[in-house]
């Protein structure tokens, strides 16, 4: 309730009432204008689009997942195949023997993988040996938002789902705890913002989601992504960054992201959705 005091260019008050002042309520009008928002949401897709491969398990480095992930192609060798993970199914070739001499030209299927960096190939094709322990990188990729061409797009929450049969705060849904981890990050003109950079556990991206997600939501599930153990944290970044999260200006080269920098697909499901909304121009 607000009381407005009237008076002449003299400034002696004005009676217009018997208590000498006007009393109004502060209500608002229904908006006359159009609406110059939208709801918005999308999976982080490996190509950006709303249509592109959002499973992020695909093994990285390889043409897994119907092309999700870019071919590797480095000096000494390319992946070419990799349909059904690693082993027995990539086909690498050798295009380049290396500085060492190590590599034979050829393609070879891998026999085995013995680490992060190490692959054991199958019987050379030239000399009938086995190329064993050959270092190789497992390579980045990322699945990201872009900024629209046409709306600013604003960031409010990223719901995240981790699903594996017997996954634990320690792990990485099921599997060890990732050597290199994911990173999270969003990037403007002037730099790119990381908001984290090197999620290795569940528990890692559900410390993130503490401010929001509720104590039910946090703890394992059973009846999502194939009814199998499950994560699912709730990124608020209305209150990391409040009071809109992070904002994709119109027209602008800039991205939400999540980087796979750790071959994931021993795992049953990996996916992100942000939503949001947009503001028209």
């Amino acid at each position: 309730m607000w009381k407005f005091f009237l008076s002449n260019k003299s400034g002696k008050p004005v009676k217009v009432t018997d208590d000498e002042c006007l009393c109004v309520s502060n209500c608002f009008p229904p908006p006359m204008i159009p609406q110059k928002q939208k709801v918005w949401s999308q999976f982080l897709t490996h190509d950006g689009t709303s249509t592109g491969i959002s499973d992020m398990r695909c093994p990285v480095g390889t043409t897994g997942n119907g092309g999700a992930c870019a071919d590797h192609t480095g000096p000494t060798y390319t992946f070419t195949d990799a349909g059904g993970g690693l082993t027995g199914v990539a086909k690498i070739n050798i295009t380049d023997a290396g500085a060492g001499g190590h590599g034979v030209i050829g393609e070879y299927t891998v026999s085995s993988v013995t680490g992060d960096t190490e692959i054991e190939l199958t019987t050379d094709p030239t000399d009938g040996t086995n190329e064993t322990a050959m270092d190789w990188l497992i390579p980045e990729t990322t699945f990201y938002i872009p900024a629209s061409q046409t709306n600013d797009r604003y960031i409010t929450f990223v719901n995240i789902v981790i699903a594996d049969e017997g996954a634990k705060f320690n792990r990485f849904g099921a599997i060890a705890a990732l050597t290199n981890g994911c990173q999270m990050y969003y990037q403007n003109a002037l730099e790119t913002v990381y908001a984290h950079d090197a999620l290795k556990t569940n528990w890692d991206f559900v410390r993130m989601s503490l401010n929001r997600t509720p104590e039910p939501e946090m703890k394992v599930q059973k009846d999502i992504e194939g009814k199998v153990d499950a994560y699912v944290p709730v990124i608020d970044f209305t209150k990391i960054m409040p009071p809109n999260g992070i904002k994709l200006d119109f027209g602008a080269n800039q991205r939400f992201a999540i980087v796979i920098r750790d071959d994931i697909s021993g795992i049953d499901s990996f996916n992100a959705a942000a939503y949001g909304f947009e503001r028209f121009l």
